[in-house]
């Protein structure tokens, strides 16, 4: 099955096509589904595809052979993963499904086809990429330069609703 043209508008990285662009492009594409809680890739498998969020949301992460894992933050409606593949080399990290998924996969061949008639697309993927890196060194550098008060400390003040006085909703957990 294939994604319709409005759910490729809204991805980011084709916001810059036209109608009959992003129509001529769904042909491309291949709408996948996951289960809340299924892993979409495990690391280190072999991928020949990008896939975009239409809907829920993904989240990327590390298991060592004792079982404790490690969650590398979460990718909502219109990121794409995996990245670390789209050289050819093997998935980085795990990706799972943290709520149902809905994803518009492209084979890289056709992406580079796309890029190729496009360049817009290649340099949101560019820029998408970098910020995504910039996340992970920050997120690392936390993990590994500072200790745990102080980014209990920075996850609360991140998530503070400033002077409204409204509630923090969001579920806190240790990942």
């Amino acid at each position: 099955m294939n994604p319709s043209a409005d759910e490729l508008q809204s991805l980011p990285a084709l916001a810059s096509l036209s109608v009959a662009e992003l129509e001529d492009a769904c042909r491309y594409f291949t709408v996948r589904s996951y289960e809340k809680s299924a892993v979409v890739v495990r690391e280190g498998d072999e991928v020949g595809y990008l896939g975009f969020i239409l809907s829920g949301s993904a989240q990327p992460f590390w298991r060592d052979d004792a079982g404790y894992q490690l969650k590398l933050g979460i990718e909502i409606a219109g990121a794409h993963f995996p990245d670390s593949s789209l050289a050819g080399q093997p998935v980085a990290a795990s990706w799972a499904a943290v709520s149902d998924l809905r994803l518009a996969c492209i084979d890289f061949s056709d992406l580079k086809l796309l890029m190729r008639r496009h360049p817009p697309i290649a340099e949101v993927l560019l820029m998408d990429v970098a910020a995504r890196l910039r996340r992970m060194i920050l997120r690392a550098r936390m993990m590994t330069m500072e200790d745990v008060y102080a980014r209990v400390v920075r996850l609360l003040l991140a998530g503070a609703p400033g002077a409204s006085g409204a509630v923090i909703s969001e579920r806190l957990t240790h990942g």
